[in-house]
């Protein structure tokens, strides 16, 4: 009984921190932004406000999306509502914010669901969607390197490049639908070969692989889709197609360098002042449109998520 009130407590007490921790970090990067001479020198009245509210409205979109993937992928094994899914997916958003490249959300969801008794199978089915969305990102972003007509994107090194480019490309698409030789890699490990959390099984077919990329190349197009909405909105305009690829530029570089809690604003907007520098002199606007995105599609989901802490459960000792 004691051990049981002691878990009980303890699991709370996770909880609550948690849920401050991510409060705090919110709060605290505006407090910064709002604070620095970047806000001070950005012109309220030149915002297109309007653009900024159909990108809010897609936030929606971007994250109902990713709940009827998830919903899809786990649906043989723990069956649950599209809402249901939904609210999992928001609180999972605020664990994941205080573990490095948001990492965190893929164990949180599966520790969300109620009764769970297959951990394993569940974490690979978030897994696999997590990976179709990686693979999506990689895709376009290498894709708009391969096209862009910059000499600072490697064209004077082009041919090594776009061979590099392709390989990477081809090996990312060969392992998301035959994952088979990785696992036969493992085995040929002394160390890892015996650990069954790292041998893959075949739990979904290739149409369903398939079904998922797909639902992930729509989520890509929401919030790609909103990144321009909101840079129009500061003032950063695109002149064609060529232009408008570095957002996609932008997305891989951010979702492949390494963040951590401290470091994922500075790091996206680092990345968005390089990228999109190209387009405007305006610095505040640039940093300022990431800031917003990330608002946008992390910061306010993550608050709102915080609500959902009470259903996660952590694990009790064996």
């Amino acid at each position: 009984m004691k051990a049981l009130i002691s878990y009980k407590y303890i699991n709370l007490l996770i909880r609550a921190l948690i849920g401050l921790a991510a409060f705090v970090f919110i709060a605290v990067k505006l407090y910064t932004y709002f604070k620095s001479t970047s806000f001070e020198l950005l012109k309220i009245n030149e915002i297109q406000f309007y653009l900024l509210f159909i990108a809010l409205l897609l936030v929606v979109a971007n994250w109902g999306t990713e709940a009827i993937k998830w919903k899809y992928l786990i649906r043989k094994l723990a069956p649950i509502s599209l809402k249901k899914a939904f609210n999992l997916i928001i609180t999972g958003i605020t664990i994941g914010l205080i573990t490095p490249n948001r990492i965190g959300e893929i164990p949180a969801r599966v520790f969300l669901l109620p009764n769970i008794t297959n951990k394993k199978a569940l974490l690979t089915a978030t897994f696999i969607g997590a990976f179709s969305q990686l693979l999506v990102t990689v895709f376009a972003g290498f894709i708009a390197i391969y096209f862009y007509k910059n000499e600072v994107f490697f064209s004077s090194f082009s041919f090594s490049i776009r061979i590099f480019i392709l390989v990477c490309l081809v090996g990312l698409i060969y392992s998301y639908f035959f994952p088979f030789w990785i696992t036969n890699l493992v085995k040929k490990i002394p160390f890892l070969s015996n650990n069954e959390h790292l041998v893959f099984s075949p739990l979904f077919s290739k149409e369903e692989k398939l079904n998922a990329l797909i639902m992930s190349i729509f989520r890509y197009a929401i919030f790609s889709f909103q990144y321009y909405l909101v840079l129009e909105a500061f003032g950063v305009h695109f002149n064609g197609f060529s232009e408008i690829a570095l957002i996609a530029v932008c997305f891989l570089f951010t979702s492949v360098i390494p963040t951590f809690i401290l470091s994922e604003i500075a790091v996206r907007g680092s990345v968005a002042l390089f990228v999109f520098s190209f387009l405007s002199p305006n610095d505040v606007a640039i940093f300022s449109a990431s800031l917003v995105l990330w608002l946008l599609n992390v910061a306010l989901p993550a608050t709102i998520g915080i609500f959902g802490l009470t259903k996660i459960q952590f694990p009790k000792k064996a």
